[in-house]
């Protein structure tokens, strides 16, 4: 064997699965404060960053958000943890942080990973219902108001892409043909 291959070998992660202890911990690390004792287990076990815990079935970033682990929220984010995955409940990351009242994980969310505030779970819950059922008042106000921007955004864009269209056709006026006109004497 070569020193190149050896040494491939060595840095290379491990082929094997992770164990139930390396679950537990990885798990433990994501509901730390330490978004940096996450990074070893990923390293080692990429899977993990989309793994289910037993209990509710929640991936580590809906684990993390109910947790109110904003440095972990953002590091699984910018790791590429699946914003839209859901728990047992039907319930992703930002519904958990409002059920638990984690107005800054919840704001990040919403505002910087671009989760939708006005996303419906199975049961017609929204995060804004799930933080008054929590008790959480400034949260669910906070989820209307997010909505409510969304809705006006929409409703902007809209009204902006009917102005550039071309009276009585579906045709932007860039693609318009020009108007010629011939004079006749």
């Amino acid at each position: 064997m070569t020193l190149k291959n050896e040494t491939d070998k060595a840095f290379a992660p491990p082929t094997r699965e992770p164990s139930v202890a390396d679950i537990q911990l990885f798990f433990e690390a994501v509901q730390s404060e330490d978004a940096i004792a996450i990074n070893p287990y990923l390293v080692l076990f990429p899977s993990l960053l989309e793994h289910r815990d037993r209990d509710r079935g929640a991936t580590p970033l809906i684990v993390a958000a109910r947790s109110g682990n904003l440095a972990g929220v953002e590091f699984l984010h910018g790791k590429g943890a699946d914003l839209k995955a859901t728990d047992n409940a039907d319930m992703d990351a930002l519904m958990n942080a409002c059920e638990k009242g984690e107005m800054p994980v919840a704001k990040y969310l919403v505002e910087t990973a671009g989760m939708d505030p006005g996303r419906t779970t199975s049961g017609g819950m929204t995060p804004a219902t799930i933080a008054c059922g929590a008790e959480f008042p400034s949260m669910q106000s906070r989820m209307l108001r997010y909505v409510e921007e969304q809705k006006e955004a929409r409703l902007q864009a809209l009204h902006d892409e009917i102005d550039g269209m071309e009276e009585g056709t579906q045709r932007p006026l860039s693609v318009s043909k020009p108007l010629q006109l011939r004079l006749k004497f």
